[in-house]
């Protein structure tokens, strides 16, 4: 459940920031995994 929540939430941060730079929600994902690294995303995408 929270793995699908967290796969809308950068979906839509994907399509609703499309104006601004790429980096900028490549940089806020990659944030978001190391936050959770060991928890439920990194479990479910391993």
């Amino acid at each position: 459940m929270a793995v699908s929540a967290y796969d809308r939430t950068a979906k839509a941060d994907r399509q609703g920031r499309r104006e601004l730079h790429d980096g900028m929600a490549s940089e806020e994902r990659h944030i978001a995994v190391m936050l959770d690294r060991g928890g439920t995303v990194g479990k479910t995408r391993q």
